[in-house]
């Protein structure tokens, strides 16, 4: 995904690809164990963007993940969220009478703008949401320019 005109766009990656292939693989594994597969986005973490004069300020809502169970990296401009959310284990056995919760891998990604400072990236993580924090490079910063000369 990148960021235009304060929208996000899909953008070419191998990791859409792969991340449709393993939740692929999970659906027909279910199916053949006997369970009711889940749909194909029933693990994708909600996410919003949201770009200013200063910065660009990416939430991402990860109900039931801990922080260390989440992995932020940046590479090439291109700024990746993932990690794993594990099933609570409850010790009582008993049939599942309703299973709408989801579990397993997740993953994200976002193209940042040439303008993005990724060295100064800053995140936090409160209440299942974690907030990322990528400023803008000051030189990247619209400024006013004086004009000189007479006023005549």
């Amino acid at each position: 995904m990148r960021i235009v005109r304060g929208h996000l766009v899909p953008g070419a990656g191998l990791r859409a690809l792969d991340e449709l292939r393993r939740e692929m693989e999970r659906v027909f594994d279910e199916a053949g164990e006997g369970r009711q597969p889940r749909s194909l986005s029933a693990w994708s973490c909600p996410a919003e963007a949201v770009e200013s004069g200063d910065e660009i300020r990416f939430a991402v809502e990860l109900p039931g993940v801990r922080p260390d169970e989440v992995e932020l990296t940046v590479e090439n401009r291109v700024i990746s969220i993932s990690g794993e959310k594990h099933a609570p284990h409850t010790g009582e056995a008993g049939e599942v009478r309703v299973d709408e919760r989801c579990y397993g891998h997740f993953e994200r990604s976002f193209v940042l703008p040439e303008t993005a400072d990724t060295d100064a990236i800053e995140a936090s993580f409160d209440h299942g949401v974690l907030t990322v924090v990528v400023p803008k490079r000051a030189e990247s910063k619209a400024r006013r320019i004086e004009i000189g000369g007479s006023a005549s």
